[in-house]
């Protein structure tokens, strides 16, 4: 009986050890103070659970714009995607910009998707609004506000759990 009573707290202390070792393993150093990798997991849970977030808003996001029979071509993407290259002087400099903005091509090009779906639907809601003639911004502000409304209301239906 004092055998299993031993290795039952030696298996708990080292455990503990062990646990605490784990955690306090450094992982980096910035001006001379150590980053732990406890600090690091914190840091990582926090941006997984945004990055839950943001794909709960990107698919109620496509969802939206699917219901509304709005899409966009690759080949759309790929002239703005194009352009970019050409306005940042080549794909090597775009690439450093990407880079320095922790981001990376597909994202960019995800990016140019989002943007040209929210352009094609602010135009479908300043289509149903009559135009001012003492506003000429008018129609596109109003179809901007409905896209905002339209967007929010379907956000506001998605359910996010994170585990």
């Amino acid at each position: 009986m004092r055998k299993i009573l031993y290795f039952l707290a030696g298996f708990i202390l080292s455990s503990t050890l062990f646990i605490c070792y784990i955690n306090f393993l450094p992982v980096g150093s910035i001006d001379g103070k150590t980053i732990y990798k406890y600090q690091l997991n914190q840091r990582l849970a926090w941006a997984a659970d945004n990055t839950i977030k943001n794909i709960g808003k990107d698919l109620a996001f496509e969802k939206a714009m699917s219901d509304l029979g709005i899409h966009v071509s690759d080949a759309e993407i790929s002239k703005e995607w194009d352009s970019m290259v050409e306005h940042y002087g080549g794909i090597d400099e775009l690439c450093k910009i990407l880079i320095d903005t922790r981001g990376n091509e597909d994202s960019l090009k995800s990016n140019i998707k989002k943007g040209i779906l929210q352009q094609k639907a602010i135009k479908h809601f300043a289509a149903s609004v009559l135009p001012d003639e003492n506003n000429i911004d008018f129609q596109m502000e109003e179809g901007a506000r409905l896209y905002e409304k339209y967007i929010k209301e379907y956000e506001e239906k998605v359910v996010i759990k994170i585990y």
